[in-house]
């Protein structure tokens, strides 16, 4: 391993002041054993991250022997690693030394303390130890001098004290630090060292820089012979540097020559050095070495396939259409994917069989790439064919949507088709929306047809409204065939049916409304005939209300309940004496949709049906159980209460119902007061803690419209309980209390892991507006200014105290 050295210099001589980041070990013309416990070369050169600064050391010399009289002592540099971004501020830069002084001779030094302030080091001697401090103020103001202070004082021994020290004052001779060059290579930090050549020239770091980047040919000669030499550390310093000149745009060129012998090295690590080094250089030589080492014997698989995928990329056709075939059936899927990305221009025939194989592969990046190779040499017929091949269902959901962004339709329709017919909803759902953006498409909708049979209720509610969108006499043909009694996506498909005919013409919707045989197209029709009153005028609009009054007494409870949405859609006094009328219907689909319709209409007019909905004994239905308790809670009618309390509602098995009543119940709160008031606090209390996200997040936001003490607790205490969404909610329910005491359970969340907690908490410090609230927020989040982790957040802090 080539050696550091360290030069003499005479007493009050400059020294170095800082170690690279590459170095290792020191080996010195003096006694002394400089060695560190550093980490390994070549991680360091790969992370750049650390910063090998230096410390002094008094240390012996010589013993008198002979005519010599007395000791000889001497400043030796020793090496201490700190981060980099603690170098880079003084005085952390300055403490980190200061730590090794002490670590060094700890006994030395006693009780010495340390402080820094601008460009001046303070050092507080122990007077117990006076007899040490020339050595201390020797090793210290070497130390921080070339750390980059002004100068050092010192207190606490009077005899030192009122001045300021520099090197000047130092009488003892200290050692200068030389490097091999290869150690001062970016990205290795060395500032300040000498870096000798091999012919013993000494240059500085910033000048080896200035020669690398201008490629000067006496340095690519060095550079070429550390790479021939055989030394593992000289020939990565050198190759991570051609890494890093590569990256920021400026390569070192004629290094080729000294890399290429590294391919037949013993060292499998100073071939992977090569290869490495050979990234990028598209020259006939480096070709025909690379072909050699992939044909090669080489035990190496990994070399071999880093060999095909550089050579991948050549110019040659020759060169890069064999080595890409050899690397398509690579391991490292970087390496497979180069090699796909080079084949889409490859004139050889086998390059389509060889992608369509390599689509197999496991790693969706390589798939990714195989097929966009593919559609670049037009091979769109051939990834059709292979949706009816063995490939797995992933990758068959892979290949179909990229072949949907294909110019041909025929091409799009058979990956549309295969998409809404295969397993996957997620999928079918996602090309639903697909086919509804392609204007044109042809076989659009025999294709959302075929969704809305598909077996995943994602996709059947997907294709309903995607045919909602396109609309016409066959978004109505395709609605009619689907199973209005499927729980899932039942109600999806009538409301499709019920928007298409809102855009068809009023002609049209009043006809189907009466005379369509299909039950569900009539009642669909019925359903939007409040929206076509809404759009029309005068003498139309009275014609429209007798047409529903009359389908609110048809035969079939369908088409009647739709007619009640229609009456609420229309919602004049006429239309809410019709309404009413059909509060007698005892038919479940009926009782739905008045109770949906009352909403329209004043609190008073449908409190009493709305109450009888949801009493125990009423129709067990979970529809009409939402309806009535949406409409109760958008009515604001606090006399309802008890009728939305009932545990069977709050607690009942069907989360829509859960939803409903804690929704109504979070919409009256801010109206109530007293005793009804508290009382709703533990009937919400329990839901926060709902297995249903949006139960605890309507009854967070209920909480937060009482403002009593109790309900505060409750939201602090279960801050944490339901994770991020609950979190958010309860932050934004505190601020409603306006209190000290949310203030308090505000700064609790200030406390959280999650940052986006945090950020939601430092925010709200804003939206509270009492003077003891902005107190106890002011001091908490003067508090936490000191402990955020996060340089945005405590910035926001900083902001929010400046608006406190």
């Amino acid at each position: 391993m080539p050696t550091q050295t360290l030069r003499r210099l005479p007493a009050r001589a400059l020294t170095l002041a800082a170690l690279p980041a590459l170095a290792l070990s020191l080996s010195v013309v003096a006694p002394h054993d400089l060695r560190a416990p550093l980490a390994p070369r070549a991680a360091l050169a790969k992370k750049g991250d650390e910063v090998y600064a230096v410390h002094y050391s008094y240390e012996r010399q010589s013993t008198p022997r002979g005519d010599e009289q007395r000791a000889r002592y001497v400043l030796m540099p020793r090496p201490v690693l700190i981060p980099k971004d603690k170098h880079a501020d003084f005085k952390e830069r300055a403490r980190a030394l200061f730590d090794a002084l002490k670590a060094n001779k700890s006994g030395s030094y006693g009780k010495t303390a340390f402080n820094a302030e601008g460009g001046v080091v303070f050092v507080f001697l122990d007077p117990e130890k006076e007899v040490n401090a020339p050595f201390i103020i020797a090793e210290a103001v070497y130390t921080f001098m070339e750390a980059g202070a002004q100068h050092v004082r010192f207190r606490q021994i009077p005899k030192y004290e009122g001045r300021d020290y520099t090197k000047a004052d130092v009488r003892f001779p200290a050692y200068q630090l030389v490097l091999p060059y290869w150690e001062g290579l970016p990205p290795a930090q060395a500032p300040g060292a000498l870096l000798s050549l091999s012919d013993g020239t000494l240059i500085t770091p910033s000048a080896l820089r200035a020669q690398l980047t201008a490629s000067d040919p006496k340095l690519v000669e060095e550079l070429k012979a550390s790479l021939s030499s055989g030394d593992l550390d000289a020939a990565g310093a050198v190759v991570g540097a051609l890494e890093l000149l590569r990256a920021e745009g400026a390569p070192v060129k004629g290094v080729a020559a000294g890399l290429l012998p590294m391919l037949s090295l013993a060292s499998a690590e100073l071939r992977a050095l090569a290869l490495r080094g050979l990234e990028g250089l598209d020259e006939p030589e480096v070709n025909a070495a690379l072909r050699r080492l992939m044909d090669s014997a080489d035990e190496e698989e990994a070399l071999r396939a880093k060999a095909a995928g550089l050579l991948s990329r050549a110019k040659d056709p020759n060169f890069a259409e064999a080595a890409q075939f050899y690397a398509l059936r690579a391991q490292d899927p970087a390496v497979v994917v180069a090699a796909a990305e080079g084949l889409a221009r490859a004139k050889s025939k086998e390059a389509t069989p060889e992608l369509l194989r390599a689509l197999a592969r496991a790693e969706r990046p390589v798939r990714a790439a195989v097929v966009k190779s593919l559609l670049e040499r037009k091979a769109q017929r051939d990834l059709v064919a292979a949706l009816s091949g063995e490939l797995p269902l992933a990758t068959k959901v892979e290949v179909a949507e990229a072949l949907c962004a294909d110019r041909d339709a025929k091409v799009q329709e058979s990956a549309l088709e295969h998409l809404v017919r295969q397993p996957d909803g997620a999928a079918a759902a996602r090309a639903a929306g697909v086919i509804v953006g392609l204007k044109g498409l042809k076989g659009a909708y025999a294709l959302l047809t075929e969704a809305l049979r598909h077996p995943a209720a994602a996709a059947r509610v997907a294709a309903a409204e995607a045919l909602a969108q396109l609309g016409g006499a066959s978004a109505l043909k395709a609605l009619a065939e689907a199973k209005a009694d499927d729980p899932e996506s039942g109600d999806a498909a009538h409301d499709a049916l019920r928007a298409v005919y809102a855009k068809e013409k009023e002609a049209v919707a009043v006809k189907d409304a009466q005379q369509q045989p299909s039950l569900a197209l009539r009642s669909a029709a019925a359903g939007a005939l409040g929206r076509h009153w809404r759009a029309a005028k005068g003498p139309a609009q009275k014609k429209l209300l007798e047409q529903i009054t009359r389908l609110a007494a048809d035969g079939e409870a369908w088409v009647r309940g739709e007619a009640a949405r229609s009456l609420g859609e229309v919602g004049t006094p006429e239309a809410q004496a019709e309404l009413l009328k059909l509060t007698q219907d005892g038919a479940v689909e009926v009782q739905r949709l008045v109770s949906l319709a009352l909403r329209a209409f004043p609190e008073s007019v449908g409190r009493a049906y709305l109450n009888a909905r949801l009493a125990e004994g009423a129709v067990e239905d979970v529809k009409v159980y939402v309806n009535a308790l949406d409409s109760l809670g958008l009515l604001l009618s606090v006399e309802s209460l008890s009728s939305i309390t009932p545990p069977r509602l709050l607690e009942h098995a069907d989360a829509r119902v859960r939803r409903a009543a804690v929704g109504a119940l979070a919409a009256l709160a801010p109206s109530l007061t007293g005793k009804p008031r508290d009382g709703v606090v533990p009937k919400l209390e329990p839901r926060l803690k709902d297995s249903d996200e949006e139960v605890t997040l309507r009854a967070a936001r209920g909480l937060g419209a009482i403002p009593t003490a109790d309900a505060e607790f409750h939201l602090n205490a279960n801050m944490q309980s339901g994770g991020q969404a609950l979190s958010l909610a309860v932050v934004a329910a505190l601020v409603q209390h306006n209190s000290k005491g949310a203030a308090e359970s505000l700064a609790s969340a200030m406390d959280l892991e999650d940052a986006k907690v945090r950020e939601a908490a430092y925010r709200a410090s804003s939206g509270m507006t009492s003077a003891e609230a902005r107190a106890e927020l002011k001091a908490r989040l003067a508090r936490r200014l000191e402990r955020e982790p996060d340089a945005a957040l405590k910035a926001l802090i900083e902001e929010q105290l400046r608006g406190l």
